[in-house]
């Protein structure tokens, strides 16, 4: 019901049947992306609202780092 990660990036993801670990291992890096970018995408909702503040820029960058980090460990993962 409603969408979902295999839902969306089934061209990408490929079948679970024919190679079952690289699969999963892609699946589970790109939830892992997806859901720590969450924060970046709130941050921008909120700036497209209209809200402003001086903790607008600290949040941005916040939110940016995250998925850096992520990123990094990706990368790491599939060494």
């Amino acid at each position: 019901a409603g969408f979902t990660i295999p839902q969306l990036l089934d061209s990408f993801l490929g079948s679970e049947n024919m190679n079952f670990i690289e699969y999963h291992m892609k699946r589970v890096t790109v939830t892992a992306l997806i859901h720590s970018a969450l924060p970046f995408g709130y941050m921008l909702t909120l700036w497209c609202s209209g809200q402003r503040g001086q903790w607008m820029p600290w949040f941005m960058l916040a939110s940016i780092i995250g998925p850096m980090i992520m990123l990094l460990k990706m990368t790491r993962w599939w060494d």
